[in-house]
């Protein structure tokens, strides 16, 4: 579209619509110069049809649908569409109305984002401590088939408090957080048999079982979970050194 501006460069275009080929005289539609005078309107390229307005079996318009009939290629003209401001307010929202629209759709999307993110940190979390508790019983059972007691916290020389100690001190704080359940179990014979606190004899398969729960943090996950907790256990085997017995 061209925008109607001065009166002389409304002539101009009339003047290169004419040299292009286009029908369209000014002397004909003399509201034309007014319209853009006021800057009512626009100028489009349209079918003959819909030049300005005529009234109805003009002479002028009569000469022109018989010169469009002889004529194999289709004539077009300069048109005048106006401004109306009824066109504007059916195309575009007002701009108070676009704010509201955008600050709806923001908070939809910050809330879908921020419970995603939530979510992919509690699934993160949940992985960390089973690999850490993991590690921590590992290193608990190392040390607990050597029969050391050296780190019994009352310094009695209990082997049960030193392997759980240092399973304390492996743990990164998770041990005294989630206050797991340790069960102590030695393989005799092919069997698997509770030994309570002794971790066996010298020589013997010991079975370290430490049952553990991890508090689900995103509302949106705790449905998934028992309690909205989550319950994981890790375990390590190994065999106890010869140690002397006193």
């Amino acid at each position: 579209m061209l925008p109607i501006t001065p009166a002389g460069t409304l002539k101009a275009m009339i003047f290169q619509g004419l040299s292009s080929g286009f029908t369209l005289d000014s002397a004909v539609c003399p509201r034309l110069k007014w319209a853009q005078e006021s800057g009512l309107g626009t100028l489009r390229q349209v079918r003959p049809s819909h030049t300005c307005n005529r009234a109805p079996g003009s002479a002028h318009e009569e000469n022109n649908l018989a010169a469009a009939h002889k004529t194999t290629r289709p004539r077009t003209a300069i048109g005048f569409v106006p401004n109306r401001p009824w066109h504007r307010q059916t195309l575009g929202a007002p701009r108070a109305t676009q704010r509201g629209a955008a600050l709806v759709e923001a908070a939809l999307v910050t809330a879908l984002f921020l419970s995603l993110l939530f979510t992919i940190i509690d699934l993160s979390l949940m992985g960390f401590a089973n690999l850490t508790m993991q590690h921590a019983v590992r290193d608990a059972t190392r040390y607990a088939v050597t029969g050391r007691a050296d780190l019994d916290p009352d310094e009695e020389g209990d082997r049960y408090a030193a392997v759980i100690e240092r399973m304390r001190r492996s743990s990164l704080g998770l041990y005294d957080y989630m206050e797991p359940v340790v069960e102590i179990k030695a393989l005799q014979g092919g069997v698997q048999v509770d030994v309570g606190e002794s971790f066996g004899n010298p020589g013997d398969i010991i079975i370290v079982q430490v049952n553990c729960n991890w508090p689900v943090l995103t509302p949106f996950l705790k449905p998934f979970f028992d309690d909205g907790e989550y319950l994981f256990g890790v375990s390590s085997t190994m065999r106890n050194e010869e140690f002397p017995t006193s």
